[in-house]
């Protein structure tokens, strides 16, 4: 048997009749060379760092024969400082530190084991199968995250507790004994008992359709799933749980049920093949990070019922190049679309009131953008190295305060963009702090005036004074000569 490429089977029993003597139970060179190795006798925490940190061969772990009692104390494998280390659990990650230890392939836990630890074996990608002894009960958060590569994955009848990513990311079905009280398995995926929960997707699906007994998705549910590159959701999910589809890079088009009403945190970051979601009108918010690194989404059609664009919701969906904002919407916050440098406009709505920082940052291939007269708050570079833009639209006859606001315009070409603004505001622009940067300002006539459906109505001039009729109590008039002058408002 080799472990890896290089490595001849070298195997050894040692025995540890006092816990925390495995360093000392080995010559330097068995901790070495060591690739098989069968432990009887006591552990605690500080030897689970012996196995992780000091046998760079290991590839079997036997310890069917050894229990671990617990530890208090420093020099655990969960960091410096002290910890405290259950007695009968796998440590803290036992296995996992800047990564997993990759040249693990099998390992027999011991059989008086109650729980295997948070991050215990996280990372480990050479694991190949697990089984857990009857007494285990509790597998912790990320225990098992990122074992890619799991053939197959037995849940027993004791195991009661499942933490969040225990297996995220994890290859290999998931078989479920049929006596497990709170977990069941289909098809090689992991659900609650009632299989109404979705827990999590073994990383080897290409393609998927959620059952209709299924009403949550749970959080990471397909994370890491970089082979899957369809699913089909049913109408029954009412709820999508964070980062759910994070990282499926195979994955090239979604569609949304009509029964969900938000999309949760991270939800689609890093589809990097995602070409087209379809977003159904119950939707009214954009979690954040939710389209994170999208880079190939080019083009996204927002339901009027959006509201909410969160915090780096767009960042770095560098193929995009238009999307609409609804007439609704009243934030698009932090980062939203920073490094989106395929976008060629953004027209923002009346409903808003601040573009916030960094929103629009980096966004290189900006040619226009069109801020409505609501906006009275630009934060800080808010447009900063949007180094193409060609015109940029202030709809507010008063110059939004920049003075606290850092780089809002850094490195945009003020030299050539064109600033329109409201007839009559030019010369406040002129002298307005940032806004004075930009040295070609137009005055535009259309700016401001709106339209309305109105009755019929006539007017006339009769002495020198206009008179008009049928239009809305206090309404305001304002009349235009035809070269675009205005020359009446009341």
């Amino acid at each position: 048997m080799l472990c890896g490429a290089a490595f001849s089977q070298v195997s050894l029993t040692v025995n540890v009749p006092v816990a925390g003597g495995l360093y000392g139970a080995m010559t330097a060179e068995q901790r070495n060379t060591v690739t098989d190795l069968t432990i009887t006798g006591w552990l605690n925490a500080t030897d689970f760092v012996t196995l992780r940190d000091n046998m760079p061969v290991l590839a079997v772990l036997e310890l069917s024969g050894s229990s671990i009692v617990a530890y208090s104390g420093s020099g655990g494998p969960g960091g410096a400082g002290q910890g405290y280390y259950p007695a009968n659990e796998i440590p803290y990650s036992a296995f996992w530190h800047n990564g997993g230890k990759t040249t693990l392939t099998a390992t027999i836990l011991p059989q008086t084991l109650h729980s295997v630890g948070s991050h215990a074996f996280q990372g480990c990608t050479g694991l190949l199968e697990v089984n857990f002894p009857a007494s285990v009960d509790s597998i912790r958060y990320s225990a098992y995250n990122g074992c890619s590569g799991f053939e197959t994955i037995n849940i027993p009848s004791t195991i009661m507790y499942i933490g969040p990513d225990a297996f995220a990311s994890c290859g290999g079905n998931f078989f479920v004994s049929a006596d497990n009280p709170n977990y069941s398995g289909l098809d090689g995926v992991l659900f609650n008992k009632t299989q109404s929960l979705l827990i999590q997707c073994p990383n080897s699906k290409t393609s998927y359709n959620i059952p209709s007994t299924v009403t949550v998705i749970g959080w990471d549910a397909f994370i890491g799933c970089s082979m899957l590159g369809s699913v089909n959701i049913s109408t029954t999910v009412t709820t999508i749980g964070q980062h759910a589809f994070t990282n499926c890079t195979s994955l090239t088009s979604i569609e949304l049920p009509s029964s969900i009403s938000t999309v949760s945190y991270g939800l689609f970051a890093g589809c990097t093949s995602l070409q087209s979601v379809s977003i159904p009108s119950s939707i009214d918010s954009i979690g954040d990070l939710s389209f994170a690194r999208c880079s190939s989404l080019a083009e996204l059609n927002l339901p009027y019922s959006i509201t909410y664009i969160g915090i780096m919701a767009f960042w770095q969906c560098t193929g995009l190049t238009s999307i609409n904002f609804p007439p609704q919407l009243m934030s698009i916050m932090q980062q939203a679309f920073n490094g989106c440098t395929s976008l060629e406009e953004a027209i923002l709505p009346s409903s808003m009131t601040i573009v916030s920082v960094g929103a629009f940052a980096g966004c290189t291939g900006l040619r226009k953008v069109v801020l409505p007269s609501t906006i009275n708050t630009i934060q800080s570079q808010a447009f900063s190295n949007c180094t193409s833009l060609e015109e940029f639209h202030a709809d507010n006859p008063l110059p939004v305060d920049l003075s606290a606001s850092n780089n809002v315009f850094l490195n945009v070409p003020t030299a050539t963009c064109i600033l329109y603004v409201p007839v009559g505001s030019e010369m406040l622009y002129e002298v307005a702090p940032k806004w004075e940067d930009f040295q070609n300002i137009i005055e535009d006539p259309t700016i401001g005036v709106a339209t309305y459906e109105l009755k019929p109505f006539r007017a006339w001039v009769s002495n020198g004074t206009l008179f008009v009729n049928d239009i809305r109590n206090g309404a305001c008039v304002s009349v235009f000569a035809a070269n675009g002058a205005q020359i009446y408002s009341g």
